[in-house]
């Protein structure tokens, strides 16, 4: 259950990243510099934002196993 957890979190926390990337870099190349900028912005907050909730869960679901 723990190699599984982690498989996943890693997974997860790798398409928040990819997420947020894709947001950053819509915002980049758009041509609107409002947009671009909300983007910008978006996508950075999105990608951190998504991390920090996964590995929290991840934390929070190791407390209930017992893990630590």
């Amino acid at each position: 259950d723990r190699r599984h957890d982690f498989v996943r979190t890693a997974l997860e926390c790798l398409a928040w990243c990819a997420l947020g990337l894709l947001g950053m870099g819509w915002g980049l190349h758009t041509a609107d510099a409002l947009l671009g900028r909300a983007l910008f912005y978006a996508g950075a907050g999105a990608g951190n934002a998504g991390v920090i909730f996964a590995l929290l869960g991840w934390y929070r679901r190791g407390e209930r196993r017992g893990d630590w």
